[in-house]
């Protein structure tokens, strides 16, 4: 065999293997990048819920302390328990 014989012939290399290695590392960052925004939403929604809860807390017990709710200044004001 000559070297015109093994050019015609030769098929493939180390070339292909490489865009096949970008193909597959792009989806496996593609898939940890999926994940990791997963658990970031996760974590951000937990800390919203918790500051959503302690506001809640702190409304009702300022809603405990208020006794009554006077309305207006005429000659007898209106007052409503709450």
């Amino acid at each position: 065999m000559n070297y015109e014989q093994i050019r015609i012939n030769h098929l493939g290399g180390f070339l292909p293997l490489i865009f096949a290695g970008i193909g597959v590392l792009g989806a496996l960052l593609g898939g940890g990048a999926a994940i990791t925004h997963s658990v970031i939403d996760a974590k951000h929604k937990d800390a919203e819920e918790e500051e959503i809860k302690q506001h809640n807390k702190e409304m009702e017990k300022i809603a405990k302390n208020m006794e009554r709710l006077s309305i207006g200044s005429g000659f007898e004001k209106l007052k409503f328990n709450c």
